[in-house]
């Protein structure tokens, strides 16, 4: 694996993450500037990740919505098995709390009825809900492949740089002081970083894509 420590998105190869629940903006960054992304299908399920939830801007500051999940085989249930939980109606609270955060958001009525149908249809699985979320994010940001989802635990080409656990909320994020973009309630809260990528399409519209592309140059650690 090459030194990460000194590495920046423009130069990136392969990379391998987990898959996410409309992920944070670093990840998208270096999902787009990476040659090939990878998504590890066949590792075990991992509580308080970026998997099942994200962080978006509130009138109160930063908030994470998390899906609650079933898994049947407890821990050792592979991502690709794990259910969706029916608990809380959380569908609902998710689409009624983003809707209560971003309607006065620039951008929010281009991405509404779209959003809003993901959360009427979630679907049973994790893995194939994050993947629809995933696609969201294609639909609207340019240079986006679609992810390759692994054939095997670790099935990867030898250079590929393996970010599964190394964006992840209890960890520090890999780019540190990243440029500030607007947000609705920064006069409020000031700017918060290392939010969903959602946050930064409901501020920013297309220009999200300027903002992505801002990273190419920017160093970032991995603390694995």
């Amino acid at each position: 694996m090459p030194d990460v420590n000194s590495f920046t998105p423009g130069t990136l190869g392969a990379v391998c993450f987990s898959t996410a629940y409309f992920p944070p903006v670093e990840y998208v960054a270096l999902w787009m500037h990476a040659t090939a992304s990878y998504l590890e299908q066949y590792e075990y399920v991992e509580k308080q990740s970026y998997r099942n939830r994200c962080r978006i801007a509130t009138t109160s500051g930063m908030m994470e919505l998390s899906i609650p999940l079933d898994r049947p085989n407890g821990n050792r249930t592979l991502i690709r098995d794990v259910r969706l939980s029916g608990h809380g109606d959380w569908p609902l609270q998710h689409w009624k709390t983003l809707e209560a955060a971003y309607q006065s958001s620039p951008y929010f009525e281009y991405y509404a009825d779209e959003l809003e149908e993901l959360y009427r249809q979630p679907g049973d699985f994790l893995w194939d809900f994050n993947t629809r979320t995933m696609e969201f994010v294609r639909s609207w940001i340019d240079r986006l492949e679609a992810p390759v989802p692994t054939s095997a635990f670790g099935q990867l080409p030898e250079e590929c740089l393996q970010l599964r656990n190394g964006i992840h909320p209890k960890k520090p994020a890999l780019f540190a002081g990243v440029p500030p973009y607007y947000q609705v309630f920064s006069q409020k809260n000031g700017f918060i970083a290392h939010l969903s990528v959602l946050d930064l399409l409901m501020n920013c519209g297309n220009e999200a894509i300027l903002y992505l592309n801002s990273f190419k140059d920017r160093k970032f650690s991995v603390f694995l």
